[in-house]
């Protein structure tokens, strides 16, 4: 499992401005079983922010409320009973006790709905001290119709290879045209010359 967390958490950072389904499909991509990546994508965040946060005073839940299956009611439920929600968090901290701080370590803090309301609380003035954060709520199955990572990923370089296909083209489009407009120049220069 901590190969599959340390691969998250290389795509998070090499990926900083990628929505959660591109991360999503990256995850899978590299080889992470789907169920495992539908936890990292929610739980990595929640807990860097949570280690981010460890001494500011802000009370987090120790409960999410979530769903089992897409066709179930949502229940509350404790973090700890998700064994990724333990070795997230060990990760998180361990990054951070070697002294990984800063962008690294708020680029995947940042991605977390709690880190989120805290930073909005903030802007209104709000004490860290005095915010008590809810239970989490987490949809499992919202990333269970992500059905079609690869052809996502792959459109995206498709898109890539053909934007630079037309630079390409269009490069060698106007060096042919400057080609021909210094042959022009040239046969222009000697008719005049021959007169």
């Amino acid at each position: 499992m901590r190969q599959a967390i340390e691969s998250a958490v290389q795509i998070f950072r090499a990926n900083p401005d990628a929505s959660n389904d591109e991360i999503f499909c990256r995850f899978i991509d590299g080889g992470i079983e789907r169920s495992v990546a539908a936890q990292l994508i929610v739980l990595l965040p929640l807990a860097y922010g949570r280690v981010s946060l460890s001494n500011s005073g802000v009370l987090f839940s120790d409960t999410y409320i979530g769903e089992v299956e897409p066709s179930q009611d949502r229940r509350e439920s404790r973090l700890g009973s998700l064994p990724l929600w333990t070795e997230a968090v060990a990760f998180a901290r361990h990054e951070a006790s070697r002294g990984v701080a800063g962008q690294a370590f708020f680029t995947i803090a940042s991605r977390s709905a709690e880190v989120r309301a805290i930073n909005a609380a903030l802007h209104d003035e709000k004490k860290l001290q005095n915010l008590v954060c809810r239970p989490t709520v987490i949809l499992w199955s919202s990333f269970d119709s992500s059905a079609g990572c690869s052809e996502r990923v792959t459109s995206g370089s498709a898109r890539t290879e053909k934007v630079i296909l037309a630079v390409v083209v269009g490069i060698a489009v106007l060096v042919g045209l400057l080609a021909i407009g210094a042959v022009v120049y040239e046969v222009i220069s000697l008719v005049r010359a021959s007169h």
